[in-house]
């Protein structure tokens, strides 16, 4: 028998960024004009991480809009972290 979903967030797609070039306000600033489009961003300059959620989003999408705007990152966390 198939584990049930979880309902709390049924149409949430939720992507991390890890490793984000964040090192002054301005920066979290243009990453958010960079994804705008493809969600509800959040980026953590301590953490150097950028969340983005929302319906349907593309990951493919959200790492290019992320490269073009020269801002590079991971899917996976470092290692020790």
């Amino acid at each position: 028998r198939r584990q049930p979903r979880s309902t709390l967030f049924p149409y949430t797609t939720l992507f991390r960024s890890y490793g984000v070039h964040l090192c002054c306000p301005a920066c979290p600033k243009a990453v958010g004009a960079a994804l705008k489009d493809l969600g509800d961003p959040a980026c953590d300059r301590e953490a150097k991480t950028v969340t983005l959620k929302g319906d349907g989003i593309s990951v493919a999408k959200a790492l290019a809009a992320l490269n073009k705007a020269g801002f590079s990152g991971s899917l996976k966390k470092p290692e020790g972290k």
